[in-house]
């Protein structure tokens, strides 16, 4: 009898404490539930956050890309070349495309080489210091300015840097010649026919330009 009262005892002491930890667990998992439900409603805030600033980098990114394509289309904008871009100023006076050999005697004087050619007795060249002018019957048909004492009609001379070229004549993809040479080619209309000019460079400089028929 006194091991069952014992034991009542005992058991009456035990559930109290039971039922506290069991108020504990409770108590401890509703915390733990409040708490995740406070930490996924700040992750789904700071996930709002983060795609309003993802979406304002997003608009920052649009604006500066349309910025520079307005930018690339205002500088590649076309230069319009022709006729007037056909004399090469020397001596104070020019020397222009399809010109005859005493006109071109009378402006840089007798040269101070000619070179014929076997195959055509028609054509000749006139070599004088730094620019060759080629003849074909009695007309210029091709001119080469080597020397620096000469410049193109809108200034461009021999030793200027390749950007020159681009913002005098607009921009053009070069053609690879040999080693680190490369030639840009303008093309420069006329009412009778086509010149090409060709400037030749090296490492970023004017090493030579061409006035010649596109025939």
């Amino acid at each position: 009898m006194k091991k069952i009262i014992a034991f009542m005892v005992i058991l009456s002491l035990l559930l109290p404490l039971t039922a506290c930890k069991d108020r504990d667990s409770v108590d401890v998992d509703e915390k733990t539930d409040y708490e995740d439900n406070q930490g996924e409603q700040e992750d789904i805030k700071d996930s709002q956050e983060d795609q309003s600033e993802n979406s304002d980098v997003d608009k920052e990114d649009d604006y500066s890309e349309a910025e520079d394509l307005s930018n690339s289309n205002q500088d590649s904008e076309e230069v319009l070349l022709g006729e007037e871009d056909l004399p090469i100023e020397v001596n104070g006076g020019s020397i222009n495309y399809n010109m005859t050999k005493s006109e071109a005697i009378e402006i840089l004087g007798e040269p101070l080489e000619k070179i014929t050619y076997e195959d055509s007795e028609s054509i000749v060249t006139y070599k004088y210091d730094g620019i060759d002018i080629t003849f074909i019957q009695e007309y210029i048909e091709v001119i080469k300015v080597i020397g620096t004492n000469y410049s193109t009609h809108r200034g461009i001379k021999v030793g200027d840097d390749t950007q020159k070229i681009f913002e005098s004549y607009g921009e053009v993809s070069p053609v690879d010649i040999q080693g680190h040479e490369k030639y840009y080619m303008y093309e420069l209309p006329t009412d009778t026919i086509e010149i090409q000019l060709f400037f030749v460079t090296m490492d970023g400089k004017i090493k030579e330009y061409y006035f010649c028929n596109s025939l």
